[in-house]
Order: structure tokens, then sequence, then C-alpha cells
């Protein structure tokens, strides 16, 4: 398990620490139970990260999820003013949708496993802890973007191939697997009348084709306004956040930059936090309830063109979901 990610959150186990944190950050003093309970969930989720980090690939997702939700619950307690371990939802927030149906096959397509979303829940309180906000980095090594995004509404519906291709840390192999992508990296421009001008070279490893790019603006206001040989510019509101949705992804040197990811379908957004909270709940609910179709896929068994992404989407929520919770923890009440 990389360290680098457990440097602060080691602290959130420290029902001192964590009293001194929650003060600080509500101007109210936990009792030392209301502590513990906070303490307790970033301790178990350290012992499943550390476990899954040493897993065979067979349960390895699973082990993984559960330090998931564990550091969900942890930095939703933390976050929520009041919040007690009693009033927490047992529940994950998710709900698989005709599983069974999509891996009866001989050749069953991963990347049409489908879930919903539930009135209550732990990403449902995940959501609401962080404000559905993305914490974001451009340039820089610490969080500068705060990308708001809006509640997810209840029964909303995405596969798990609309997540995969919306992550850029699995562009390349998705595109491999899929032939597909719905994420860019972005240049953003603001205009001498005030609107906002995004600009890609056609020679980055990301772009993607004009009819593919004007996929990604579908149902927003922004719109293709120049194209040369080189590059393709769209123009729309000075307001980042009407950009369709957003994230982060480390370009060269490592130096984070923003990527541009379509709607989910219906015109949902997923901030970045709930979309890997989604995706290991995915992955880890595919080896719980269908061990077999896992197994089958990790050994060859079945077509395994899906293999290096789904293996890579595990090993991006090991890395990155650490990282994720620890913004939020370091974030000031109210803002990045």
């Amino acid at each position: 398990m990389p360290s680098k990610n457990w440097e602060l959150l080691a602290n959130f186990e420290s029902f001192e620490l964590v009293t001194r944190e929650y003060t600080a950050r509500h101007g109210r003093k936990p009792n030392i139970r209301h502590a513990r309970e906070i303490a307790a969930p970033f301790s178990h989720a350290r012992s499943y990260f550390r476990s899954a980090h040493s897993a065979e690939p067979t349960v390895k997702p699973l082990l993984l999820y559960y330090g998931v939700v564990s550091l969900a619950r942890g930095v939703t307690l933390m976050l929520s003013r009041g919040m007690r371990e009693a009033n927490l939802a047992l529940s994950h927030g998710l709900s698989a949708k005709n599983w069974g149906g999509v891996l009866s096959g001989d050749k069953p397509d991963f990347s049409a496993l489908r879930i919903e979303v539930n009135a209550t829940g732990s990403f449902v309180e995940l959501g609401k802890a962080t404000e559905f906000k993305s914490l974001l980095r451009h340039g820089v090594s610490e969080v500068n973007v705060t990308y708001m995004n809006p509640p997810v509404p209840v029964r909303a519906e995405f596969s798990l191939g609309d997540i995969l291709s919306r992550l850029p840390a699995l562009q390349d192999n998705y595109m491999r697997w899929r032939g597909d992508t719905r994420c860019t990296y972005l240049a953003i421009e603001t205009t001498n009348d005030g609107k906002c001008r995004l600009r890609w070279n056609k020679r980055h490893r990301s772009w993607v084709s004009r009819q593919a790019a004007e996929e990604l603006f579908r149902d927003t206001a922004f719109v293709l306004d120049t194209e040369t040989p080189e590059h393709v510019e769209f123009k729309g509101p000075d307001d980042v956040n009407a950009l369709p949705g957003l994230t982060d992804h480390p370009e060269s040197f490592n130096i984070p930059s923003l990527w541009l990811t379509a709607l989910y379908p219906g015109g949902v957004k997923l901030s970045k936090i709930c979309t890997f909270f989604a995706l290991s709940y995915m992955m880890g609910m595919l080896v719980r309830y269908y061990p077999m179709q896992w197994t089958a896929l990790i050994r060859g068994q079945f077509a395994d063109a899906a293999l290096p992404t789904l293996e890579a989407s595990v090993k991006l929520v090991e890395d990155d979901f650490p990282q994720v919770v620890e913004d939020f923890l370091k974030s000031p009440p109210g803002g990045a």
C-alpha cells in the first residue's frame, strides 16, 4: 500500500486528533464517543486497503470496496456536523440492475453492467457530505479548482462503460477495448467578449474526432466556433461549472491538467469522489455476487479484452481514492 496516501489519513485514526480537527472545522467539540466513531472507519479502511494491496486478483476488488466504504463513512462523519455513526445508512446507496442477464452469456459485455442510484445509502451520504464537488488540480500540485456538480438524482442509471470512458487514466485501455472515449484534455481561454473558448490541438494524444467532440457538448451551451487543420475551438459561457463535466489527470512531468468529460445519461454529473465510489462498488459487487464470471475473466476462460481496463480501474481506485478523501479533509469548510 503506497504510504504517501496515508500519511495524513493516519492522523484521523487518533480520536484526540479527530477531536481537534472536528472542533476547528465545526466550532463544536465532539465528545469522546463521537470522536471514536469518526476515527474507527479510518482504521478499518487502512486495514482493508493494506489487505487489498497484497490480495489475489480474485478478491482484491471486493476488499478494496470495503476500504472505500470505510473511508467514505469516515469522511462523511468528519465533514457532516452532528452526524453520528448510528445515523449512517447501512446500505450502499447504489443497486445493480439485471446483472444476471448481462453476465449469463459466454461472452458477457462487462461494460454494459448498470447501476441505479437509491434514495439513501453510503453513496448518497458521501455526495451530500462533499456537496457533490470535485476538488481538482490544474498546473499545480495542490487543489486549485473547485467544480460544482448538481446532486445526483434518485433512480439515475449509468453503466460501467459510462464510468470507465470518462476516466482519463483509463482512456488508452478503454479505447483499445471499446474504441470509445467520453473525455479529452482541455485548454480553457477567456475571450474579449466574456465568453469561454475551449481549444484543442489535434495532435494532442487525447484528441477525439470533431464528431466525438460535439458529442461531449451535447445538451450544453457550448457550440463549435472554429476549426482549422491544427486545432478546433468550442465557445460558450465563461463559467467552468457550465461545462458538461470536469476532472483532472497528470500530464507531462506529472503535472495535473483539466480534462473534459461528457454528461452521463440523463444529463447527470458525477463528482470525482462519487465516480470512484461507484466504480469501486461495481467492481466489488462483481466479485462478491458473480465470482464465476470474474474468475473466468481473469483466468482467460472468457473473451478477455475487458481485463486490462478493469484491472487498471481497480489500481486507479486503490491509488487515487485515498488522495481524493485527503483533499476534502484538508479543505476548509465551504471551499477548496
